[in-house]
């Protein structure tokens, strides 16, 4: 049993501004933005099946949440607020500044949440140099959920940003397992062991779900918004490395403690303010450490 933590960022586009005279506004300018620890809950069992190979069946479960506040978010002098739409042009929305009309947004309140769930099947059959040599196949299932809120005063305006999606990544890997005993006395109680592994993972992830953006202005008497699919499907790789120190305790149990990296890929959200907003795959490198429980059998 293994109990880790890892940082998880997640972000997507959400306002931008538009000067006069400009030939198209500049998006992105406030970037949505959460970093979380994301609690990681694994199983192994390994069995061997001969003398030099084994098969392990991994189970895991993570989750992660997390919220922020924005004071607010300022246009340049005489620029439009400008907040792009789910399907592009006028679902989205854009408003000027004047002496009446402030178009600063406020209270911008970011949530996100994070549940993934993964199954995986290995076989180690080859020892090179020490180090021993595994491959395998691994379905993760990744739900995302991410909202942000906020308000335009001077318009007594309100708007709300919500995107849901569902990655499912169908992997093949292969891992290299090395440990180098730092003493030879085999009869001690405790055996400390350092321990190096590497994962690198290839395959598809299908991604799926919607955006929406819903705002109001003149306590609502101006409404609008709207709602778009999602839908992509990319080849791609994940990667992983860590390294610690195992304690064998009797030859009955050990414990590892690890230092542990991690490239995964997240999805991101794109909006252009003219076109559907899409989703696209992002690197993310987060890094952690983990707690592992084991009994050999």
């Amino acid at each position: 049993m293994e109990i880790s933590f890892v940082g998880t960022e997640l972000s997507q586009p959400s306002l931008g501004e538009e000067a006069i005279g400009a030939a198209a506004p500049d998006l992105d300018l406030l970037e949505a933005q959460t970093s979380a620890a994301e609690l990681i809950i694994d199983g192994k069992a390994s069995f061997g099946v001969g003398d030099d190979r084994a098969v392990s069946i991994e189970l895991g479960y993570a989750e992660s949440s997390a919220d922020a506040l924005l004071d607010l978010f300022d246009p340049a002098a005489d620029a439009r607020l400008v907040a792009p739409g789910p399907t592009g042009g006028a679902s989205g929305f854009s408003v000027g500044d004047s002496a009446a009309f402030s178009n600063t947004a406020s209270d911008l309140a970011i949530r996100a949440e994070v549940e993934r769930f993964r199954l995986a099947t290995s076989s180690s059959a080859l020892d090179i140099s020490g180090a021993r040599v595994s491959a395998g196949i691994e379905f993760e299932a990744a739900d995302f959920e991410f909202s942000l809120d906020g308000r335009v005063p001077g318009f007594d305006g309100e708007f709300r940003y919500e995107t849901e999606i569902d990655q499912r990544n169908y992997t093949v890997f292969l891992d290299v397992d090395y440990a180098f005993a730092l003493s030879e006395n085999t009869s001690a109680s405790v055996r400390p062991v350092i321990v190096a592994r590497g994962r690198a993972q290839a395959g598809l992830s299908d991604l799926r779900g919607t955006d929406s953006l819903d705002f109001g202005f003149f306590n609502r008497g101006t409404t609008g918004g709207g709602t778009t699919d999602l839908d992509e499907q990319e080849f791609a790789f994940w990667g992983r490395v860590e390294t610690g120190v195992r304690f064998e305790i009797d030859n009955d149990l050990y414990l590892e403690i690890l230092g542990r990296a991690n490239l995964r890929q997240n999805p991101e959200i794109v909006r252009d303010g003219n076109n559907p907003t899409r989703v696209e795959l992002e690197d993310n490198l987060d890094f952690g450490a983990a707690i592992l429980l084991g009994i050999p059998f």
